[in-house]
Order: structure tokens, then sequence, then C-alpha cells
């Protein structure tokens, strides 16, 4: 009988999954062979992907780990960069402790918890209205730390969600006086209600200077960059550092690019999407994933139907195999020159929230410039949920489905699925997306055929009429 000594690399890799760096550390504890066994998985687990957030000890952490002389810094391949704050919980917190009290005692190592975060948590209230601390401070340490990373291949500056739990390092790192050093087993149904939040004197002071930061380091081994800024959003006064990198330049090996932008209203937008589209054209010609995602605070109103992103027409893209545009306005004839650049090698694409004037027959268009020799093995179509178009139109005259199409078009053997809401239920359909457009030369006989006369039945429609006075103009 196999015993985990016997198991190749790659199950390894498999188990170790599920397995965090305290479970590595138990099993190198149980024998010299499972000791020899696990190191490098031990190892790999702690280091290749590493989480910072924008306070001062996780940055100088970084720093040391770049620097340490046992070459830990050649495992770190994944940088995750987040604002939440482990001296800021949710309130949610208190409620769990209130009601522990009614039901029993709380445990040694509960009471230290409680009084540990009660501590940073005022003494953080306090000063998230107040002055920032020098972002300078912060940012320094991870500019030392990158140029000694020579295997990082991903960056995320991601925000994260307001809630986001410590794992045993972290509170190790930041809260030293509980005593949760490696092999501590925390108690895991007091973790689960302790969560991290975003703080905005973090977020609006730091945040933006980071990426300028990091872009004035060359890094050739970065392969994927993620900017989230799903949690802030750009006024008219804001000069973002992002718009001014010239990421090309300073990750020639680039290949994925993921972009949130998130803006306060659509008045702003006029402002900020030509520096988008400018910034578009600097990236560089190796990127092989490109998504672009628009979002906005409060309702979208008709400004935003004059405001076009405009994608670059040069051969600059024509590498691209993943492409993902939401929230933009576009232009059809522009897409298509975008498109034809990268004709040969795309196979995945993906449209959503789109601002369209005439949302039938544009995305008819679109679909049978696709047909004529595209190559992709998916493609996906979602205006906004159920295709209402509700940016330009205030009464639904029509609702398009969303598709997603697996599969070569001219192949026999693709499948389209088409979904979007019936009378009593919502509908589901398969059809072959590349015999309907061939069999139809108009918008109207197409979108009938592969809804079956849905997407313009009254009754279906009323749903969408009255989300029109509800909240779904936003994105």
């Amino acid at each position: 009988m196999a015993t985990i000594f016997d198991l190749p690399n790659e199950l390894m890799d498999e188990v170790g999954i599920d397995l965090d760096e305290d479970d590595w550390l138990a099993l190198r504890m149980t024998c010299q062979g499972l000791n020899e066994k696990c190191k490098e998985y031990h190892l790999n687990s702690k280091y290749s992907r590493r989480r910072v957030l924008l306070v001062q000890e996780s940055m100088e952490n970084l720093a040391k780990i770049s620097q340490h002389p046992s070459g830990v810094n050649l495992r770190v391949r994944y940088l995750d960069i987040s604002c939440l704050s482990p001296y800021s919980l949710e309130r949610i917190f208190y409620h769990y402790l209130l009601w522990e009290e009614h039901c029993t005692s709380l445990a040694d190592e509960e009471l230290k918890m409680t009084a540990a975060i009660r501590k940073f948590d005022r003494v953080d209230d306090e000063q998230i209205e107040g002055l920032s601390p020098d972002s300078n401070i912060m940012i320094a340490p991870l500019i030392r730390a990158l140029p000694n990373l020579p295997n990082l291949q991903s960056i995320c500056f991601n925000p994260a969600g307001q809630r986001a739990e410590l794992t045993r390092p972290e509170w190790n790192l930041f809260h030293p006086s509980l005593g949760y050093r490696p092999g501590t087993r925390i108690n895991s149904r007091l973790c689960r209600t302790v969560n991290m939040r975003t703080l905005p004197r973090l977020f609006y002071k730091g945040w933006d200077k980071i990426l300028p930061a990091i872009c004035s380091i060359p890094t050739s081994s970065l392969r994927h960059l993620t900017w989230n800024h799903r949690h802030g959003y750009f006024i008219a006064e804001d000069r973002p550092g992002f718009f001014a990198c010239e990421i090309g330049p300073v990750f020639p090996n680039l290949k994925v690019l993921r972009v949130i932008f998130r803006f306060l209203d659509s008045g702003l937008i006029e402002v900020w999407m030509p520096k988008i589209s400018q910034w578009l054209s600097s990236i560089g010609c190796n990127l092989e994933e490109l998504e672009l995602d628009l979002k906005y605070i409060t309702r979208i109103d008709d400004e935003i139907k004059e405001v076009v992103l405009t994608l670059p027409e040069s051969r600059m893209f024509s590498s691209l195999r993943k492409l993902g545009l939401a929230g933009f306005k576009i232009d059809l004839e522009n897409l298509k020159i975008f498109l034809t650049h990268c004709k040969q090698s795309l196979k995945e694409f993906t449209l959503s929230r789109l601002a369209m004037q005439d949302p039938k027959e544009d995305c008819f268009e679109i679909l049978k410039f696709l047909s004529d020799d595209f190559k992709l093995k998916l493609f996906r179509l979602a205006l906004q949920g159920h295709g209402r178009d509700f940016i330009t139109k205030r009464k639904a005259e029509y609702a398009l489905p969303d598709l997603e199409a697996i599969g070569d078009w001219s192949s026999k053997s693709m499948i389209c699925t088409v979904r979007g809401l019936g009378v009593e239920k919502p509908y589901d359909f398969s059809k072959h997306l590349g015999r309907e457009l061939w069999t139809h030369d108009s918008s109207d006989t197409f979108w009938n055929s592969i809804t079956e006369g849905i997407w313009v039945d009254r009754e279906a429609l009323r749903f969408y009429d009255d989300s029109a006075s509800s909240d779904s103009g936003y994105s």
C-alpha cells in the first residue's frame, strides 16, 4: 500500500492546496523522513504567496524576507498588496463576545485576544479621520524588497472586501503579545468573527502612490499585474499615478493585465476616459490577456453615451488571447479594427455591461463580425444581468439574452447557451450560434430565433420596466 513517502510531486502539490503553513510544520515534526519529504512544500507554502497590508510592519516584514540569508526570497512568486488594516476590525467581533458571555465564560486565549484587539482598535478609530501617516514610510520597505525578489511573477493590488480574516502568522506579526507562534492553533470559531476592514485614511492617502513607486523598478520576471480600484474612486482633482506608469518598459514580459476603475459619477468619465485610452496605447505588445472593468458609485445617466473608450488601432495587441471589456461605451468600428489585429490569437472574449445606442443592432453586428474566421473557444455576452440596456433605455422595448458560446462557431459540436428572463421563470436554451448567424440576415429575426420570441414578450418585459424605477442603474 502506498504511503505519503511514495506520492509523486504532482499529488503532493494537490494535497498541499488544503494545507497551511502550520499543517506542513506538523508533518515535518512527525519523523525525519517526513521532515525531508515536506521541507520544500513547507517553505513554498510559507513564502511563495505573500499578502502585504498597507501598514509599516507588513512592509518591513517583506523587506526582511527579501534580504534573508537563507535565500527564501527566491521562493516569492506572488504578491498580494491590500489596504486592509490588521488593527481595525469589524464590530461583529464585539457582538460575538457579548453573545458568548451569555453562554459561557471566555477562555484565557479569548480574553488575551480581546484585550489586544480593543487596545489597537480604539487607537486606530481615533486616527481614521485624523492625519495620515507618511505614506513614504510605508512604501520605502516595499521598494527595498522588490529588487531582491527575482522570481516574482505576479503583483495584485487588491483592496479586498470590507472583511477578511487574519492568518495565524499575521496574528503573530501584528499582535505578538498573543503568543501565536509557529505551530500554535488559534480558536477557529473566534477567528471567523474577527475580520479586518479597509481604513479610509490608508486608502486615500497611500494607495494610489504604490503603483508609481513599483513602476520605478524594472521587473523582467513579472507576468501578471492586477490593479483593483474597487473600493476607491477617482475625482476631478485626482492625478492617479496609474495613468503615469509606463507599464510596458518596466514589465517587458507582462502577459496578463487586469484593471478595475471606479468613478464617483458619470460626469467625471469625460475627464478620465481619454486618459484611459491614451494609457492603453503605452502598455506594450506582449500582452496575452487584457481585462478592463469600469464601475460607478452613483446612477449612470445619459452623459455616458457620449464618452467612448477608444481602443488602440495598431498591431500592439496582436498576441492577445483573452479579452474582457465591462462597463464601457464602445465605438463599434474602433472595436472591429482592434479585434482584427488579434484575430489569429484571440480565443476568449467577454463583453458585459456595455453602453450602446442600439444594442440589438450593435450586438448583432459584433456577432456577425466574430463569425468571420475568428477561432474563439469561449465567448460571453452579458450586457447587464439579463441583457436589458438600462444605460440608454428607460422603458424596455426588448431584452437581449446573455450568451455563452463554447467551441469553434463553425464546428457542429459548438454549444451556445442563451439565458434570460421569461414570463414565469428564466429561460435557458441551447443554440448553434454560427448556424443562427448564417441563417438570419436581420437582428430582429436573429434575436427572435435564439430567444424563441421571448425577448420582445410584453409579459416578460414587465420585469425590466419595474427594474427601471429601482436601483438597477448602478454598476
